[in-house]
């Protein structure tokens, strides 16, 4: 933990309000879409023991059917409470119609591996691929539910990894262009710091890796 914050308010913690232990052992698709809720204000938790029960539903549950409900509320961009989401993760004894058909289109668990596992994939014919996006504003760190974009040699090559890297973009608090919001300072306090140290998703570290040609511009 860096010395420069308390562990709440550390980077590597800080997306899920400092109940990090809570949700340590949960799968990090799962912590993923958690952290697209919070960051989004979908979803708050207001103490830690709401954190717990929580936790508890997501584990209790497993990972397929929590993951298909996170994903519900973040299509519908619906906001619930703690208790709320803890009762609709519980109530589900398999994943519920009404959400089967989602960006994924099938099991949550291995959503990135999946498609791409089978002979009949070669890494030249992976034109779209599914790409966890992040937002990146000058307060916040935003995950977006993963979506099929153009890949790229990088993402080709290692396909059956894909969870493994983000397609991030800078924005200002709207989620606008972020030249509308752009100053020295927000490039030397925020765009340099996290070109340099990377950014903290769900409890894991990301660092820069490549940029296209369209993002220079």
């Amino acid at each position: 933990i860096s010395d420069s914050y308390p562990p709440s308010f550390d980077p590597e913690y800080a997306w899920c309000g400092g109940f990090y232990k809570h949700f340590s052992g949960l799968d990090f698709s799962t912590r993923y879409l958690l952290h697209c809720m919070l960051s989004n204000s979908y979803l708050i938790i207001p103490s830690s023991m709401q954190g717990i029960q929580l936790a508890n539903a997501l584990r209790r549950a497993g990972t397929d059917i929590s993951n298909e409900v996170l994903e519900y509320f973040i299509s519908a961009r619906f906001a619930t409470s703690c208790e709320n989401l803890v009762e609709e993760i519980l109530g589900q004894d398999s994943i519920p119609t009404s959400v089967s058909t989602n960006t994924y289109g099938h099991s949550s668990t291995d959503s990135f591996e999946h498609d791409y596992d089978s002979d009949d994939f070669d890494d030249d014919n992976l034109h779209e691929i599914l790409v966890q996006r992040v937002l990146v504003t000058p307060t916040r760190v935003c995950p977006q539910l993963p979506t099929f974009e153009q890949s790229n040699r990088i993402l080709r090559k290692f396909h059956r990894h894909a969870d493994r890297f983000l397609r991030v973009s800078f924005v200002e608090e709207s989620f606008g262009s972020i030249l509308n919001a752009i100053s020295d300072d927000i490039v030397e306090k925020r765009l340099r710091v996290i070109m340099h140290n990377g950014i903290y998703v769900g409890g894991e570290h990301f660092v820069f890796l490549h940029y296209s040609s369209s993002q220079l511009r």
